[in-house]
């Protein structure tokens, strides 16, 4: 992301203008074949999950990661098992607390 796409976009954000913003990103990704992580980042925050996975033409396994992990649809199975250790600090005064 060059310096004058961010000062864009920050501009943007400080005068609450979030239809300007959401339009510009749309126009960029259409635009550009390959964008950055800080793009991706940018343009994920602004347009959302679905319309991001749409317009963006070739992901990289860090964007398609993300783009699971924030899907609502989808769920993603994990590859292990977790083990989840609960530190209780004080009293309880129920078993439900």
């Amino acid at each position: 992301m060059n310096t004058v796409e961010r000062k864009l976009f920050h501009k943007l954000k400080k005068k609450k203008m979030f239809r300007s913003a959401k339009a510009i990103a749309r126009a960029l990704m259409t635009l550009n074949s390959s964008i950055s992580e800080e793009q991706f980042d940018q343009y994920h925050t602004l347009l959302g999950t679905t319309e991001t996975a749409k317009r963006l033409k070739s992901p990289s396994i860090r964007q398609q990661r993300k783009l699971k992990t924030f899907d609502q649809s989808q769920i993603r199975e994990p590859e292990k098992k977790l083990k989840i250790a609960v530190c209780l600090s004080g009293q309880p005064r129920s078993l439900i607390h």
